[in-house]
């Protein structure tokens, strides 16, 4: 039976960070929506379903003073949304577990969902992106062509991208992606744009790979 260990320890790294931003996004919804700052329950927080609009006003926030009011909502100012977060979760912490199976349950594709979408551990896996292959990359560190310092921890096997990083991880929201346009592509640039910029990122591995003797693929 093939092995999944890459795609199992993936797959525990992204629900993770998913289940954080499932929750504070609907922390973020109820504090900003109610000048009296109501403290959802358990049950509210499942219930709730979250617009477009407000990632975009979720991820607006964290770039803005912490002593100015949220948009559109002068009641609350940003740095008060730390406090309340600390508040909520420090009461609820017997709750999480519940909340979490419910998250795993309703909100989030299963591990055998991803492990079919990510593969086992010996398949030569490519960047969405700029389309390097694992393998390259192997063959490229071994020559000395892969220059980060990271590369004992991150870079080795491909990672998984938001499609659009205001939104949830979801089967049709993520991309295989390498550690560089990871990097790169941050949440700053859309698929589009990111296009050129891949594209760029290709002829770069596909000279250092003729400097070794190994055209791509």
């Amino acid at each position: 039976m093939p092995q999944t260990n890459i795609a199992q320890r993936k797959y525990s790294e992204i629900r993770k960070r998913a289940f954080e931003s499932f929750v504070n996004i609907r922390l973020f919804h109820f504090f900003i929506e109610s000048p009296a700052i109501p403290e959802p329950n358990i049950d509210e927080l499942i219930k709730l379903s979250v617009r477009k609009e407000l990632y975009d006003l979720y991820a607006r926030c964290h770039q803005m003073v912490s002593s100015f009011p949220v948009p559109n909502y002068p009641h609350i100012k940003i740095g008060e949304l730390d406090k309340l977060y600390k508040n909520w979760y420090d009461k609820n912490t017997q709750h999480m577990s519940a909340l979490e199976k419910v998250f795993q349950e309703q909100h989030f594709f299963s591990k055998e969902e991803f492990i079919k979408f990510y593969g086992a551990d010996e398949i030569d896996r490519s960047c969405t992106y700029c389309k390097v292959l694992e393998s390259e990359i192997k063959e490229l560190a071994e020559h000395g062509w892969i220059k980060t310092k990271r590369h004992l921890t991150r870079g080795k096997f491909m990672e998984l991208d938001r499609k659009d990083p205001f939104l949830p991880y979801t089967n049709d929201n993520i991309a295989l992606c390498c550690y560089w346009c990871n990097n790169a592509k941050t949440d700053e640039f859309s698929i589009a744009e990111f296009e050129r910029i891949g594209s760029a990122i290709t002829t770069i591995w596909n000279e250092r790979l003729k400097k070794i003797n190994k055209p791509k693929k």
